[in-house]
Protein backbone atom coordinates (compact mmCIF):
# COMPACT_ATOMS: atom_id res chain seq x y z
CA UNK A 1 0.00 0.00 0.00
CA UNK A 2 2.98 2.47 0.68
CA UNK A 3 4.68 1.81 -1.89
CA UNK A 4 1.22 2.44 -4.44
CA UNK A 5 1.29 5.77 -2.73
CA UNK A 6 4.56 6.58 -3.38
CA UNK A 7 4.20 5.46 -6.74
CA UNK A 8 0.79 7.61 -7.46
CA UNK A 9 2.71 10.55 -5.88
CA UNK A 10 5.55 10.30 -8.38
CA UNK A 11 2.86 9.71 -11.38
CA UNK A 12 1.61 12.78 -10.41
CA UNK A 13 4.46 14.69 -10.09
CA UNK A 14 5.96 13.87 -13.07
CA UNK A 15 2.45 14.72 -14.94
CA UNK A 16 2.24 18.12 -13.18
CA UNK A 17 5.83 18.83 -14.39
CA UNK A 18 5.16 18.05 -17.60
CA UNK A 19 1.88 20.17 -17.78
CA UNK A 20 3.48 23.12 -15.80
CA UNK A 21 7.71 22.60 -16.42
CA UNK A 22 8.02 25.42 -18.72
CA UNK A 23 6.27 27.97 -16.18
CA UNK A 24 8.35 27.16 -13.45
CA UNK A 25 11.88 27.26 -15.38
CA UNK A 26 10.88 30.30 -16.26
CA UNK A 27 9.38 31.65 -13.11
CA UNK A 28 12.73 30.27 -12.07
CA UNK A 29 15.34 31.95 -14.56
CA UNK A 30 12.90 35.39 -13.97
CA UNK A 31 13.26 35.18 -10.01
CA UNK A 32 17.16 35.09 -10.26
CA UNK A 33 17.40 37.73 -12.76
CA UNK A 34 15.48 40.03 -9.79
CA UNK A 35 17.55 38.67 -7.58
CA UNK A 36 20.85 39.95 -9.23
CA UNK A 37 19.00 43.21 -10.56
CA UNK A 38 18.23 43.82 -6.94
CA UNK A 39 22.08 43.45 -6.01
CA UNK A 40 23.25 45.41 -8.44
CA UNK A 41 20.99 48.40 -8.47
CA UNK A 42 20.25 48.38 -4.41
CA UNK A 43 22.34 52.04 -3.86
CA UNK A 44 20.06 53.51 -6.11
CA UNK A 45 16.85 52.14 -4.71
CA UNK A 46 18.38 52.60 -1.27
CA UNK A 47 18.20 56.34 -2.43
CA UNK A 48 14.35 56.10 -3.44
CA UNK A 49 13.26 54.89 0.11
CA UNK A 50 12.45 57.87 2.45
CA UNK A 51 15.36 57.40 5.75
CA UNK A 52 16.02 59.92 8.57
CA UNK A 53 19.19 61.86 7.24
CA UNK A 54 20.73 63.73 10.73
CA UNK A 55 23.93 64.46 11.27
CA UNK A 56 25.44 65.15 14.69
CA UNK A 57 28.04 68.50 15.22
CA UNK A 58 30.19 69.32 17.71
CA UNK A 59 30.46 73.32 18.26
CA UNK A 60 32.92 74.96 20.97
CA UNK A 61 31.55 77.31 23.15
CA UNK A 62 28.57 78.36 25.97
CA UNK A 63 25.78 79.55 24.28
CA UNK A 64 22.37 80.52 25.40
CA UNK A 65 18.73 79.80 23.97
CA UNK A 66 18.70 83.47 23.04
CA UNK A 67 22.51 83.49 21.79
CA UNK A 68 23.21 80.49 19.49
CA UNK A 69 25.95 80.39 17.05
CA UNK A 70 24.52 82.37 13.80
CA UNK A 71 25.43 79.36 10.98
CA UNK A 72 22.65 77.59 13.48
CA UNK A 73 20.21 80.09 14.09
CA UNK A 74 20.11 81.43 9.99
CA UNK A 75 18.67 78.00 9.37
CA UNK A 76 15.99 78.13 12.25
CA UNK A 77 14.81 81.94 11.05
CA UNK A 78 15.82 84.93 9.02
CA UNK A 79 15.49 88.73 9.58
CA UNK A 80 13.93 91.60 7.49
CA UNK A 81 17.04 91.35 5.25
CA UNK A 82 20.17 89.46 4.23
CA UNK A 83 23.43 90.07 3.68
CA UNK A 84 25.54 88.21 1.19
CA UNK A 85 29.61 87.59 1.25
CA UNK A 86 30.30 90.70 -0.69
CA UNK A 87 28.63 92.49 1.66
CA UNK A 88 25.03 93.89 -0.01
CA UNK A 89 21.92 93.78 1.47
CA UNK A 90 19.48 91.03 -0.20
CA UNK A 91 15.56 90.90 0.09
CA UNK A 92 14.88 88.11 3.05
CA UNK A 93 11.29 88.51 4.73
CA UNK A 94 11.17 91.82 2.89
CA UNK A 95 10.26 91.41 -0.39
CA UNK A 96 11.55 95.49 -0.77
CA UNK A 97 12.26 99.05 0.93
CA UNK A 98 12.63 102.56 0.74
CA UNK A 99 14.81 104.77 2.69
CA UNK A 100 13.32 108.17 3.00
CA UNK A 101 14.20 111.52 4.96
CA UNK A 102 17.82 111.20 4.02
CA UNK A 103 18.22 107.89 5.74
CA UNK A 104 16.15 108.25 8.79
CA UNK A 105 13.49 106.70 7.79
CA UNK A 106 13.01 102.30 6.44
CA UNK A 107 9.57 101.38 4.50
CA UNK A 108 9.73 97.61 4.27
CA UNK A 109 6.80 95.56 2.19
CA UNK A 110 6.86 91.94 3.21
CA UNK A 111 6.74 88.89 1.24
CA UNK A 112 3.09 86.98 0.70
CA UNK A 113 2.65 83.77 2.58
CA UNK A 114 5.22 83.74 4.79
CA UNK A 115 4.25 81.41 7.89
CA UNK A 116 5.82 80.71 11.02
CA UNK A 117 6.90 76.89 12.25
CA UNK A 118 3.45 77.19 14.02
CA UNK A 119 1.43 77.41 11.14
CA UNK A 120 0.91 81.64 11.95
CA UNK A 121 1.06 84.45 8.94
CA UNK A 122 4.21 86.59 9.29
CA UNK A 123 2.88 90.31 9.45
CA UNK A 124 3.54 93.29 10.34
CA UNK A 125 2.38 92.85 13.64
CA UNK A 126 4.37 90.12 14.43
CA UNK A 127 7.70 91.45 13.47
CA UNK A 128 9.19 92.00 17.13
CA UNK A 129 12.14 94.27 16.64
CA UNK A 130 12.25 96.82 19.76
CA UNK A 131 15.20 99.39 19.20
CA UNK A 132 16.33 102.47 21.17
CA UNK A 133 15.00 105.33 19.94
CA UNK A 134 13.31 104.27 16.94
CA UNK A 135 9.73 104.41 16.16
CA UNK A 136 7.58 101.67 14.55
CA UNK A 137 4.92 102.36 12.66
CA UNK A 138 2.67 99.43 10.86
CA UNK A 139 -0.11 100.80 8.72
CA UNK A 140 -1.37 97.74 7.30
CA UNK A 141 -0.20 93.70 7.84
CA UNK A 142 2.35 93.75 4.55
CA UNK A 143 4.38 97.13 5.41
CA UNK A 144 6.31 98.24 8.31
CA UNK A 145 7.61 101.51 9.16
CA UNK A 146 11.22 102.63 11.39
CA UNK A 147 11.49 106.46 11.93
CA UNK A 148 15.15 107.01 13.73
CA UNK A 149 15.92 110.49 15.61
CA UNK A 150 19.44 110.54 13.11
CA UNK A 151 20.66 109.32 9.54
CA UNK A 152 22.07 105.74 10.22
CA UNK A 153 22.24 103.49 6.90
CA UNK A 154 23.41 100.50 8.58
CA UNK A 155 19.98 99.97 9.89
CA UNK A 156 19.78 97.69 6.96
CA UNK A 157 22.34 95.29 8.39
CA UNK A 158 20.86 95.67 11.88
CA UNK A 159 17.24 94.30 10.56
CA UNK A 160 19.38 91.51 9.13
CA UNK A 161 18.84 89.81 13.09
CA UNK A 162 16.32 86.15 12.80
CA UNK A 163 12.62 87.02 13.73
CA UNK A 164 10.87 84.88 16.10
CA UNK A 165 8.10 84.45 17.95
CA UNK A 166 7.52 83.65 21.82
CA UNK A 167 9.23 80.52 22.34
CA UNK A 168 11.87 80.81 19.82
CA UNK A 169 9.39 79.95 16.59
CA UNK A 170 11.04 81.58 13.30
CA UNK A 171 10.62 81.44 9.77
CA UNK A 172 13.41 79.36 8.90
CA UNK A 173 14.07 76.12 6.99
CA UNK A 174 14.62 74.26 10.38
CA UNK A 175 12.42 74.35 13.73
CA UNK A 176 13.83 73.71 17.09
CA UNK A 177 12.38 69.86 18.11
CA UNK A 178 14.30 69.52 21.19
CA UNK A 179 16.77 71.11 23.47
CA UNK A 180 18.55 70.35 26.70
CA UNK A 181 20.16 72.80 29.21
CA UNK A 182 22.86 72.51 31.25
CA UNK A 183 22.40 76.04 33.76
CA UNK A 184 21.85 78.74 31.69
CA UNK A 185 23.64 77.41 28.49
CA UNK A 186 22.84 74.41 26.29
CA UNK A 187 24.32 71.76 25.94
CA UNK A 188 22.01 69.85 23.31
CA UNK A 189 19.78 70.89 20.19
CA UNK A 190 18.34 69.14 17.41
CA UNK A 191 16.20 71.04 15.09
CA UNK A 192 14.11 69.69 12.13
CA UNK A 193 13.35 70.14 8.15
CA UNK A 194 10.21 71.75 7.72
CA UNK A 195 9.67 70.17 4.47
CA UNK A 196 10.67 66.51 5.71
CA UNK A 197 10.63 64.52 8.62
CA UNK A 198 13.75 62.42 7.62
CA UNK A 199 15.66 65.64 8.07
CA UNK A 200 17.45 66.63 11.09
CA UNK A 201 20.81 67.96 12.91
CA UNK A 202 21.95 67.40 16.35
CA UNK A 203 24.33 69.89 17.75
CA UNK A 204 26.56 69.19 21.12
CA UNK A 205 28.42 72.03 22.66
CA UNK A 206 32.35 71.42 24.11
CA UNK A 207 33.64 74.09 26.30
CA UNK A 208 36.57 73.30 24.06
CA UNK A 209 38.40 72.67 21.07
CA UNK A 210 40.50 69.80 22.78
CA UNK A 211 37.07 68.57 24.23
CA UNK A 212 35.68 68.90 20.81
CA UNK A 213 38.50 66.80 19.40
CA UNK A 214 38.00 64.13 21.86
CA UNK A 215 34.20 63.87 21.18
CA UNK A 216 34.95 63.59 17.28
CA UNK A 217 37.69 60.86 17.39
CA UNK A 218 35.11 58.87 20.52
CA UNK A 219 32.64 58.79 17.69
CA UNK A 220 30.50 61.18 19.85
CA UNK A 221 29.85 63.78 17.12
CA UNK A 222 30.50 62.82 13.23
CA UNK A 223 31.18 66.29 12.48
CA UNK A 224 33.19 68.75 14.27
CA UNK A 225 33.11 72.73 13.06
CA UNK A 226 34.82 76.01 14.20
CA UNK A 227 38.09 73.86 14.81
CA UNK A 228 41.67 76.00 14.21
CA UNK A 229 43.64 73.58 13.07
CA UNK A 230 43.37 69.50 12.69
CA UNK A 231 45.99 68.50 14.88
CA UNK A 232 45.08 65.97 17.92
CA UNK A 233 47.54 64.32 20.10
CA UNK A 234 50.54 64.46 18.19
CA UNK A 235 49.08 63.69 15.03
CA UNK A 236 46.27 64.80 12.58
CA UNK A 237 42.42 63.82 11.38
CA UNK A 238 44.36 64.16 7.81
CA UNK A 239 45.62 60.38 9.15
CA UNK A 240 42.07 59.10 10.02
CA UNK A 241 40.41 56.86 7.86
CA UNK A 242 36.79 57.62 5.99
CA UNK A 243 36.95 61.50 7.67
CA UNK A 244 37.18 64.24 5.20
CA UNK A 245 38.53 68.15 5.85
CA UNK A 246 37.00 71.08 4.84
CA UNK A 247 39.26 74.37 5.28
CA UNK A 248 37.56 77.84 5.57
CA UNK A 249 38.40 81.16 5.88
CA UNK A 250 36.26 82.79 8.85
CA UNK A 251 36.09 86.17 7.49
CA UNK A 252 33.83 87.71 10.32
CA UNK A 253 37.53 87.60 12.38
CA UNK A 254 40.35 89.63 11.80
CA UNK A 255 43.10 89.21 14.11
CA UNK A 256 45.10 92.38 14.74
CA UNK A 257 48.13 93.89 16.67
CA UNK A 258 46.22 97.19 18.24
CA UNK A 259 48.90 99.11 19.46
CA UNK A 260 48.43 102.34 22.27
CA UNK A 261 48.42 105.11 20.53
CA UNK A 262 48.95 107.50 23.98
CA UNK A 263 51.84 105.02 24.72
CA UNK A 264 55.23 107.06 24.84
CA UNK A 265 56.69 104.82 22.39
CA UNK A 266 54.40 103.74 19.84
CA UNK A 267 52.30 107.99 20.19
CA UNK A 268 54.62 108.21 17.21
CA UNK A 269 53.16 107.05 14.13
CA UNK A 270 56.50 106.18 12.50
CA UNK A 271 56.95 103.98 15.22
CA UNK A 272 54.04 101.87 14.43
CA UNK A 273 54.75 101.86 10.74
CA UNK A 274 57.94 100.64 11.15
CA UNK A 275 56.25 97.53 13.64
CA UNK A 276 53.71 97.00 10.52
CA UNK A 277 56.46 96.83 8.04
CA UNK A 278 58.63 94.77 10.12
CA UNK A 279 55.82 92.19 10.30
CA UNK A 280 55.99 88.52 8.21
CA UNK A 281 54.00 88.57 4.80
CA UNK A 282 52.34 85.25 5.69
CA UNK A 283 51.02 83.58 9.12
CA UNK A 284 50.03 79.92 8.96
CA UNK A 285 47.39 80.65 10.87
CA UNK A 286 45.25 82.27 8.61
CA UNK A 287 45.00 84.44 5.11
CA UNK A 288 46.91 87.21 5.04
CA UNK A 289 45.06 90.98 5.30
CA UNK A 290 46.45 94.26 5.86
CA UNK A 291 43.05 96.10 6.05
CA UNK A 292 40.10 95.84 8.52
CA UNK A 293 37.90 94.55 5.67
CA UNK A 294 37.56 91.15 4.19
CA UNK A 295 38.58 90.70 0.77
CA UNK A 296 35.23 89.59 -0.62
CA UNK A 297 33.20 92.70 -0.04
CA UNK A 298 32.34 95.56 -2.08
CA UNK A 299 34.24 98.16 0.18
CA UNK A 300 37.56 96.37 0.49
CA UNK A 301 39.97 98.57 -1.24
CA UNK A 302 41.92 96.91 -3.93
CA UNK A 303 44.24 99.90 -4.80
CA UNK A 304 46.18 100.38 -1.67
CA UNK A 305 49.75 99.24 -1.54
CA UNK A 306 50.41 96.54 0.61
CA UNK A 307 52.93 97.14 3.34
CA UNK A 308 54.85 94.16 2.58
CA UNK A 309 57.73 93.15 4.70
CA UNK A 310 60.57 95.71 4.16
CA UNK A 311 63.16 95.61 7.54
CA UNK A 312 65.11 98.21 5.50
CA UNK A 313 62.31 100.76 5.74
CA UNK A 314 61.25 99.82 9.41
CA UNK A 315 65.12 100.64 10.43
CA UNK A 316 64.92 104.06 8.89
CA UNK A 317 61.12 104.57 10.07
CA UNK A 318 62.99 104.00 13.86
CA UNK A 319 66.51 105.82 13.55
CA UNK A 320 65.11 108.98 15.34
CA UNK A 321 64.30 106.52 18.25
CA UNK A 322 66.72 104.27 18.29
CA UNK A 323 69.32 107.35 18.56
CA UNK A 324 67.41 108.02 22.03
CA UNK A 325 66.92 104.70 23.32
CA UNK A 326 69.79 102.12 23.12
CA UNK A 327 67.07 99.19 23.40
CA UNK A 328 63.53 99.32 22.49
CA UNK A 329 61.22 97.69 24.45
CA UNK A 330 57.11 96.86 24.29
CA UNK A 331 55.16 94.17 25.65
CA UNK A 332 52.67 91.88 23.90
CA UNK A 333 49.86 91.25 26.09
CA UNK A 334 47.23 88.11 24.39
CA UNK A 335 44.91 85.45 25.06
CA UNK A 336 46.42 82.16 25.09
CA UNK A 337 45.14 80.90 21.79
CA UNK A 338 47.03 83.53 19.86
CA UNK A 339 50.61 82.81 21.46
CA UNK A 340 51.91 81.40 18.45
CA UNK A 341 50.81 84.26 16.78
CA UNK A 342 52.90 86.84 19.53
CA UNK A 343 55.93 84.70 19.27
CA UNK A 344 56.39 84.93 15.47
CA UNK A 345 55.91 89.00 15.86
CA UNK A 346 58.48 88.66 18.22
CA UNK A 347 61.11 87.23 16.14
CA UNK A 348 60.27 89.75 13.65
CA UNK A 349 60.77 92.72 15.62
CA UNK A 350 64.02 91.32 16.98
CA UNK A 351 65.41 91.87 13.60
CA UNK A 352 65.18 95.57 13.43
CA UNK A 353 66.22 96.07 17.12
CA UNK A 354 62.74 96.05 19.36
CA UNK A 355 63.05 93.44 22.34
CA UNK A 356 59.27 91.78 22.90
CA UNK A 357 57.58 90.24 26.30
CA UNK A 358 55.11 88.25 25.71
CA UNK A 359 52.15 88.55 28.50
CA UNK A 360 48.99 85.97 28.47
CA UNK A 361 46.03 87.85 29.16
CA UNK A 362 42.07 86.68 29.21
CA UNK A 363 40.26 89.77 28.09
CA UNK A 364 41.63 93.70 26.78
CA UNK A 365 44.04 94.59 29.90
CA UNK A 366 42.95 98.02 31.45
CA UNK A 367 46.62 98.81 30.35
CA UNK A 368 48.49 98.14 27.53
CA UNK A 369 51.20 98.85 24.90
CA UNK A 370 50.44 96.22 22.40
CA UNK A 371 47.58 94.34 22.59
CA UNK A 372 47.05 90.92 20.39
CA UNK A 373 43.60 90.21 19.62
CA UNK A 374 40.40 89.51 16.96
CA UNK A 375 37.36 91.66 16.35
CA UNK A 376 34.67 91.01 15.04
CA UNK A 377 34.06 92.25 11.64
CA UNK A 378 30.57 93.76 11.29
CA UNK A 379 28.48 92.55 8.09
CA UNK A 380 28.24 96.68 7.44
CA UNK A 381 31.27 98.40 6.27
CA UNK A 382 30.76 101.01 9.17
CA UNK A 383 33.40 100.75 11.93
CA UNK A 384 32.87 103.75 14.11
CA UNK A 385 32.90 101.87 16.98
CA UNK A 386 36.40 100.79 16.50
CA UNK A 387 37.90 103.60 15.60
CA UNK A 388 36.12 107.37 16.06
CA UNK A 389 37.56 109.48 18.20
CA UNK A 390 34.55 109.67 20.81
CA UNK A 391 34.16 105.98 21.07
CA UNK A 392 34.32 104.44 24.44
CA UNK A 393 34.99 101.08 22.34
CA UNK A 394 38.31 102.72 20.68
CA UNK A 395 40.95 100.75 22.22
CA UNK A 396 43.54 102.25 20.22
CA UNK A 397 42.45 105.89 21.30
CA UNK A 398 43.18 107.27 17.61
CA UNK A 399 42.27 110.62 17.60
CA UNK A 400 42.43 111.99 13.86
CA UNK A 401 39.86 114.30 12.59
CA UNK A 402 39.86 113.20 8.69
CA UNK A 403 39.10 109.29 9.60
CA UNK A 404 36.45 110.62 12.48
CA UNK A 405 34.88 112.93 9.43
CA UNK A 406 35.14 109.90 6.88
CA UNK A 407 33.12 107.52 9.72
CA UNK A 408 30.63 109.89 10.25
CA UNK A 409 29.84 110.59 6.21
CA UNK A 410 29.94 106.83 6.25
CA UNK A 411 26.72 106.12 7.85
CA UNK A 412 24.77 108.47 6.88
CA UNK A 413 25.00 108.11 2.92
CA UNK A 414 22.89 105.91 1.54
CA UNK A 415 23.99 105.50 -2.16
CA UNK A 416 26.37 102.50 -1.89
CA UNK A 417 29.14 104.21 -4.99
CA UNK A 418 29.39 107.13 -2.66
CA UNK A 419 29.72 104.70 0.51
CA UNK A 420 32.51 103.06 -1.24
CA UNK A 421 34.36 106.20 -2.12
CA UNK A 422 34.16 106.94 1.48
CA UNK A 423 35.26 103.94 2.96
CA UNK A 424 38.20 103.39 0.54
CA UNK A 425 39.13 106.98 1.84
CA UNK A 426 38.86 105.60 5.28
CA UNK A 427 41.47 102.53 4.67
CA UNK A 428 43.99 104.67 2.71
CA UNK A 429 43.90 107.13 6.25
CA UNK A 430 43.50 104.63 8.49
CA UNK A 431 46.45 102.74 7.22
CA UNK A 432 48.93 105.48 7.20
CA UNK A 433 47.75 106.41 10.59
CA UNK A 434 48.53 102.64 11.53
CA UNK A 435 46.67 102.78 14.82
CA UNK A 436 46.49 98.90 14.93
CA UNK A 437 48.48 96.24 12.54
CA UNK A 438 46.38 93.93 10.62
CA UNK A 439 47.31 90.72 10.23
CA UNK A 440 44.95 87.75 9.18
CA UNK A 441 41.25 86.13 8.87
CA UNK A 442 41.79 82.75 10.92
CA UNK A 443 41.40 79.45 8.89
CA UNK A 444 38.78 77.50 10.43
CA UNK A 445 38.92 73.44 9.68
CA UNK A 446 35.63 71.48 9.38
CA UNK A 447 36.34 67.54 10.26
CA UNK A 448 33.80 65.09 9.17
CA UNK A 449 33.21 61.28 8.54
CA UNK A 450 32.23 60.29 5.16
Amino acid sequence: MAVFRRRLLFWLFKAYLKKRGKVIALSFLLGLAIFFLLVTTSPFLARLIPSEKKVTVGVVGAFSVHNLPSFIVGKISQGLTTVDRNGQIKPAVAAAWQTEDNGKRFVFKLKDDLRFHDGSKVTSKSIGYDFKDVSIERPDDKTIVFTLKDAYTPFLVTVSRPIFKKGSVGIGEYHIDDIELNGNFVKYLRIKSVKSIFRSEDYLFYPSEEALKVAFALGEVSQAVGLGDTTFHQSSFEKYQNVMIEKNVAYDRLVTLFYNTKDSVLSDKKVRNALTYALPDIFSEGQRSQTPYAPTSIFFNTDLPEKKQNRTRATELLADLQKETAVVKLTIKTQKKYRKTAETIAKSWKTIGIATTIEEVDTLPPQYQVYLSDFSVPKDPDQYVLWHSTHVNNITFIDNQRIDKLLEDGRKTTDTNKRQEIYFDFQKYLLDESPASFLYFPYEFSVKRT
